[in-house]
């Protein structure tokens, strides 16, 4: 970049990420908000799906992700089930072209998940 700081942007499958388990510091994402992209149905399967995975590359304990999504009810379900997983932190309301949606911060628990 321009700024001289190493930053990579890549576009992957969210539920099956070709990295190890706990080597990842930080994941920034942004969901599927079921409008444009996908359906509100879809997400029902792919949150727990992504925060799963999400869960099982980030490094226990000490890992972080933040999540920008406009279908909350599908977002606190998920979370609901990934609780030993997940620990919500903070949230931030935001206006995204006229859609009221939310950035979380999640801190990830110190269970520790199989590597696959």
């Amino acid at each position: 970049t321009s700024t001289g700081i190493p930053i990579d942007s890549i576009q992957w499958d969210s539920c099956n990420l070709p990295l190890r388990t706990g080597s990842v510091d930080v994941i920034v994402t942004d969901l599927p908000f079921g409008k444009r992209m996908g359906s509100k149905k879809k997400n029902w399967n792919l949150y727990p799906s992504s925060f799963m995975e999400m869960a099982r590359i980030c490094r226990p304990k000490t890992g972080r992700a933040v999540l920008l999504t406009e279908d909350r009810k599908c977002f606190a379900k998920a979370l609901s089930k990934m609780g030993h997983l997940w620990q919500k932190s903070h949230t931030i309301w935001v206006n995204v072209g006229g859609l009221c949606a939310a950035v979380y911060l999640l801190k990830r628990t110190s269970e520790i998940i199989e590597q696959r």
